[in-house]
């Protein structure tokens, strides 16, 4: 379970240090996995607001993060991800 209280918590923290932390955690791969998949899609939601005036509803970014998680694990299993992004994915094992 990601303990919140183990992340750092400043005015200016960098997204570093965030995911160092995670990193941190002993967490599963799976988990942590699904917590950056979160991550980027928070992003994107921010980003989509900011630029295009939408807003998502959570279930869409809960949505659009599974997806994401779902769709880079099969990638690895089926060896087509690329290789700048399967050498991420040995540094997140």
């Amino acid at each position: 379970m990601l303990r919140p209280l183990a992340m750092p918590y400043h005015k200016h923290v960098s997204l570093h240090s965030q995911i160092t932390a995670i990193l941190q955690q002993g967490l599963s791969q799976a988990t942590t996995g699904m917590i950056f998949s979160i991550m980027w899609c928070l992003w994107k939601t921010r980003n989509d607001h900011r630029f295009n005036k939408s807003n998502w509803m959570v279930t869409r970014v809960l949505h659009e993060a599974k997806a994401a998680d779902t769709t880079y694990n099969i990638a690895i299993v089926d060896n087509t991800m690329p290789q700048s992004i399967t050498h991420a994915a040995i540094l997140r094992k």
